[in-house]
């Protein structure tokens, strides 16, 4: 019996050889599944022999074929399966989780993750779903109906987070006013009321601000409490900077809601800026231009409200806090700042320059008020380690503050890069489909891209995966990557 079975054996194993030799060798599926289904056709071919056939049954027939045609079948199944199994887990060595894709872009806020979802179909309702960021467990979600069966959906818009970790959002409806949510850390609706601009938010208080185009910027600020309560009110002629922030840009990936809220008043014909308590209502500390033009930028971010005079020939950060009011003459040219982002914890970095040329930059520390000059910062490719620029599509990095190399990626031809950079650095490459993986999900009409996370000093990779797609960065941490892989959300870790 045994050495009947030696046959068999044989033959499957010089079966899968050959498949995984023409796999390796580029001769692609169809060569590999041929191999595979004449190899198990002849090993059930020898097995179906090691069964005497009955004297009353004929061994002729079409029965005969039953046997190896199913393990020529069960056998071509496993050796394409196996591989492309193989494939698939390679290029997860370093996810942490993957979910499906959401029809808006994920924001990330401290540990959480939160994923709005549109229905495109009238009446069907849309979704908020919160996960944790870094092992994608499902926190709470919670359901916004739409009004009527013939209306569409709501639209989820605009999503801030408090200190507290509870969220502020826009809702829009097309038979209905759009509308302000204040949920809960848990999902738990605690209000709604008309639109208004969410300028502050801590954990008793939100402020809202409605400005009224008659008379013009005329504003009113009220503080609503945690059932929706009006607590306070305040009416201002608000006054704009020469260069308004908006905290849905880019430039500030931070979307945690302030916990003073700033007003810009002008008058007698010098711009004030104010700071606001959210809890009372009550102005705190105010700093007048001294240029008696208007502020370059007027920001609020945290407990702090920090603005840049770039007027009258000199420029100055001011930082206004509950206690007092600070100031310091920033090195360097300053007159044209054009990007602001925020870093860890209560520091800023600027830069006077779009792009990935050599520039000037600073860091901005909030709780001393003290700028840090960055002479060699290069606009949004800049971390508190590095300063990145593009040669050749290639990531070269140096010092910041001295100006010295640090690292650089050898180009290649073959693969465009596309870097972004935070409190880590993602690059993103083209990567052509492969001859010696056919069972890669990536075909020439959609070729997987490799995104790398490297670290931003010293330009060693942390990471690694392939995925089918544009390789979209939706938001990067000191370790970690949340990127958009065909149709799901990956994260990339080096944890």
């Amino acid at each position: 019996m045994v050495r009947r079975l030696i046959a068999p054996t044989l033959w499957l194993i010089v079966a899968l050889a050959v498949g995984t030799l023409a796999w390796m060798t580029g001769q692609g599926v169809a060569a590999h599944v041929a191999a595979c289904t004449v190899g198990g056709f002849a090993a059930g071919w020898f097995v179906r022999r090691l069964r005497p056939a009955a004297p009353e049954q004929r061994s002729e027939g079409p029965g005969r074929l039953v046997l190896p045609v199913v393990a020529s079948v069960l056998v071509a199944a496993v050796g394409v399966g196996v591989p492309w199994w193989l494939a698939y887990q390679s290029e997860l060595r370093d996810v942490a989780w993957t979910m499906p894709y959401r029809s808006e872009t994920p924001t990330v806020v401290g540990d959480r993750v939160y994923l709005r979802t549109d229905s495109a179909t009238a009446g069907e309702p849309s979704w908020l779903e919160v996960r944790d960021i870094r092992s994608g467990k499902h926190l709470w979600s919670r359901r916004f109906p739409a009004r009527a069966p013939w209306s569409r959906n709501l639209m989820l818009g605009r999503l801030q987070v408090a200190e507290d970790g509870s969220v502020i959002l826009k809702v829009d409806s097309d038979n209905g006013p759009e509308r302000v949510l204040r949920l809960s850390s848990d999902g738990a609706l605690r209000w709604e009321r008309p639109t208004s601009y969410v300028v502050a938010a801590t954990a008793r208080t939100t402020v809202l601000e409605t400005c009224s185009l008659d008379p013009p910027n005329r504003c009113r600020l009220e503080g609503v409490g945690q059932r929706g309560e009006r607590r306070w009110t305040m009416t201002y002629d608000r006054d704009d900077p020469s260069e308004a922030f908006d905290f849905e840009t880019n430039e500030n990936p931070d979307l945690t809601l302030p916990t003073v809220a700033p007003v810009v008043e002008r008058p007698a014909g010098r711009q004030r800026v104010t700071l606001v308590d959210a809890d009372t209502g009550q102005r705190r500390q105010r700093v007048d231009d001294p240029s008696g033009d208007r502020m370059t930028r007027v920001v609020a971010q945290g407990r702090y409200v920090w603005a840049l005079d770039a007027g009258g020939n000199r420029c100055r950060w001011f930082v206004l806090d509950a206690t007092r009011v600070r100031s310091t003459v920033p090195t360097g040219p300053c007159d044209r700042v054009s990007s602001a982002r925020t870093l860890v914890g209560d520091q800023v970095f600027l830069s006077r320059e779009h792009g990935s040329e050599a520039g000037f930059g600073w860091t901005l520390d909030l709780a001393s008020a003290t700028a840090r000059p960055m002479p060699y910062a290069t606009g949004d490719l800049t971390t508190p380690q590095a300063a990145l620029s593009l040669d050749d599509s290639d990531p070269v990095a140096v010092d910041p503050v001295t100006g010295r190399r640090l690292w650089s990626l050898t180009p290649s031809p073959d693969v465009g890069n596309d870097v972004t950079v935070g409190e880590s650095v993602v690059r993103v490459g083209q990567d052509l489909p492969s001859s010696n993986n056919p069972f890669s999900p990536h075909t020439d009409d959609n070729p997987g891209r490799t995104v790398e996370l490297l670290a931003p000093r010293t330009g060693q990779q942390l990471a690694s995966m392939s995925c089918a797609g544009s390789g979209d960065v939706e938001a990067l941490g000191a370790d970690w990557a949340l990127v958009t892989c065909g149709n799901e959300f990956r994260l990339l870790t080096s944890r």
